[in-house]
């Protein structure tokens, strides 16, 4: 069995989440790789409300330097966008990357493993079904790895641009929020009997 796949399951056999990340040991850099271009990927998303409410400001407010200011948040948001397009490649090549090499190293391991097995369990057993609980094994977590990263790193930089542009633009309101959700989610869990 592939040896960094073997540390992986022993270290953290009884934690899931941790085992997954202990399955991606050695790929870290790319995934640090694939998380900053998706970041850098959706940036347009979070600063084109903040460009959309500047050219109207500027259009409404009719001053000299209005037409500048429109031509100026034009400008910055097609390099944006134009931007994106590089990024979403990288980030895309980084993450598959990282997840065909776990990919393979879990084949590796698991067909290692099935030629440790005795002939007569392997004559019981047609190669068929064999090869098919692989292929579900593997491409299980593959999906698990893509949802988690992918959810993950979204909702833990939605939350984090989200509170940034409240705490700027209203520290009040900020800290209002910083009191009251860990208050109402503590209140519904314990309605709902969740840990």
């Amino acid at each position: 069995m592939d040896s960094s796949i073997q540390k992986a399951y022993d270290k953290y056999s009884n934690r899931t989440f941790m085992t997954l990340l202990g399955l991606y040991q050695g790929h870290y850099g790319k995934l640090a790789l694939y998380s900053l271009f998706y970041v850098i990927k959706r940036i347009p998303a979070w600063i084109m409300p903040v460009i959309i409410a500047n050219v109207i400001n500027a259009a409404t407010q009719g001053t000299e330097n209005s037409l500048r200011q429109i031509y100026l948040n034009g400008i910055i948001l097609f390099v944006l966008v134009f931007q994106n397009i590089f990024t979403n490649y990288l980030h895309a090549k980084y993450h598959s990357q990282a997840i065909r090499k776990v990919e393979t190293g879990l084949r590796q391991s698991m067909i290692e493993k099935l030629q440790e097995l005795s002939i007569p369990f392997q004559k019981q057993l047609q190669s068929g079904h064999i090869q098919s609980k692989i292929m579900r094994d593997v491409e299980a977590i593959q999906m698990l790895s893509s949802q988690v990263f992918v959810s993950m790193l979204n909702v833990v930089m939605n939350l984090a641009v989200a509170l940034t542009i409240t705490f700027v633009a209203s520290p009040t309101v900020f800290l209002f929020f910083l009191l009251t959700v860990p208050i109402a989610s503590l209140r519904f869990a314990m309605q709902t009997g969740s840990p």
